[in-house]
């Protein structure tokens, strides 16, 4: 094939492996059938699998190194430009942190004052905040990692959809000092409220308007300059041929399909004490505190091995069955120690589709739970124990981003025991008890969950190379 156009397409870590190149049909894709050559770029660590899974597609796939370190200079000025910004959730992790297993902000929660500061002086500031820090970027990170990958391939577009990443962040002020366009995405719907970003792409695709919002208000992009397409992983879930019956489905876990399913998920190392709400339910079911005969399906954490003392537990009981995903950390130094395959994408996508409520702690699996309309339940407290506000999940009322998913009233918060047990008997009864609710939610955070995602992407990147 002749290829009259060259792009480059970051893939950093697993969720954005999984978005594009896992999901079939996603935008990568779709360029290729249009004559476009995509040169795929990943972590030299994760190169061999991803050139073994994703090499014969058409793709050219580069390692490239990712330099996670930074130098005295890089971190005063990471300090000024992340806090120029001073959102309910950074104010949350300055000052009480947000996962209880590390100390707050890293230990540094005496800097708390001089964040507030930042944000209170030279945020307010517009020149400073839109103009002067961004024009200081290239003189504070002057290594210059890819020059060499730009001038072998003299890309015509940068696609960048994890751009608050460390390795797309790298590749955008390549492209900045090269002057190739750029386009791209937040890595998920919860970026923007984190830190303020100076280095702008030229084009922002975002997953639904309030997104867009933040994009505008909280980062200083144009509104002209940002498009919503809704998600790409999306796409997967309206596609009906991957559904599978309810008794395959069950015989495949163990489970029984004449009982009710209750779906959980963990956050990992945000909720500790997960298992305990598990207990819980598990004691109900047993109890027969519920309506109807039912049973616990568990989603640890990805690749999280904190999660075993959690859900070890539950190893012998036939009423809860716990699905594993074991650690695969070939993605440097992300965070994210898992690799996805589509099996596993569908494996979870018939989770939610055959779950009869689903329950999880200020997560996106509310968002995912919205496509199938399914009964969603938010857990608002620590299981058996009443921990001190800084160390319990009562902190994930203070992030901006899932009041999104909170005021649309889709969700049931529960704050007890009682709540819990309440709540689950309400749903088993009436299955669309909040349905529409659960709509709105859907048509708020989803944009349309229309399977159309990827293909609007694709548009908004052949659109930017002509």
């Amino acid at each position: 094939m002749v290829y009259h156009r060259t792009i480059f397409f970051s893939v950093s870590n697993p969720f954005i492996l999984r978005n594009f190149l896992v999901v079939p049909d996603a935008a990568p894709y779709r360029l290729l059938r249009k004559g476009i050559r995509v040169i795929v770029l990943v972590p030299r660590q994760a190169h061999d699998r991803v050139q073994k899974d994703f090499g014969d597609r058409g793709f050219i796939i580069e390692p490239i190194f990712v330099n996670w370190k930074k130098n005295v200079p890089q971190r005063a000025y990471t300090f000024f430009s992340s806090y120029l910004n001073m959102t309910d959730h950074q104010r949350l992790l300055a000052w009480c942190g947000i996962r209880n297993d590390i100390p707050v902000a890293g230990g540094k929660k005496f800097l708390y004052p001089a964040k507030l500061a930042v944000a209170n002086t030279l945020g307010k500031w517009d020149w400073f905040r839109n103009t002067c820090i961004a024009a200081l970027d290239p003189l504070v990170y002057r290594e210059r990692p890819y020059k060499e990958l730009f001038e072998k391939y003299k890309p015509d577009l940068v696609f960048l959809p994890d751009f608050h990443n460390v390795q797309d962040l790298a590749l955008l002020r390549e492209a900045k000092r090269q002057k190739v366009k750029t386009i791209g995405m937040p890595g998920s719907w919860d970026h923007f409220v984190k830190r303020y970003e100076p280095v702008k792409l030229d084009t922002l695709l975002v997953w639904n308007e309030p997104v867009k919002k933040e994009a505008v208000v909280l980062q200083g992009y144009k509104e002209e300059n940002v498009y919503v397409t809704g998600s790409a992983y999306y796409d997967l879930f309206v596609r009906r041929e991957i559904y599978w019956p309810r008794e395959a489905f069950c015989e495949k876990f163990g489970l029984d399909p004449r009982k009710k399913i209750i779906f959980f998920i963990s956050r990992g190392r945000y909720t500790p004490n997960d298992g305990e709400i598990v207990d819980i339910m598990l004691k109900a079911i047993k109890n027969r505190r519920l309506v109807a005969a039912a049973q616990i399906f568990v989603r640890p954490y990805p690749g999280i091995n904190t999660e075993h003392p959690k859900f070890d537990q539950f190893e012998n009981e036939p009423l809860v069955y716990t699905d594993w995903i074991e650690p695969i950390k070939i993605f440097g130094h992300s965070g994210f120690a898992w690799y996805p395959t589509l099996s596993d994408v569908i494996h979870f996508v018939n989770c939610l589709y055959h779950a009869d409520i689903v329950i999880n702690t200020f997560s996106s699996v509310s968002i995912e739970a919205s496509v199938f309309l399914k009964p969603i339940i938010n857990i608002f407290f620590d299981g058996y124990e009443v921990l001190p506000f800084e160390r319990s999940v009562r902190r994930g009322g203070d992030f901006p981003h899932f009041r999104h998913v909170d005021e649309t009233g889709g969700i049931f918060t529960v704050s007890n025991t009682d709540e819990l047990i309440n709540t689950i008997n309400a749903c088993f009864k009436d299955p669309d008890i909040n349905r529409k609710k659960v709509e709105a939610l859907r048509e708020r955070m989803t944009f349309r969950a229309d399977g159309k995602a990827n293909e609007r992407i694709a548009g908004h990147i052949i659109n930017a190379l002509s």
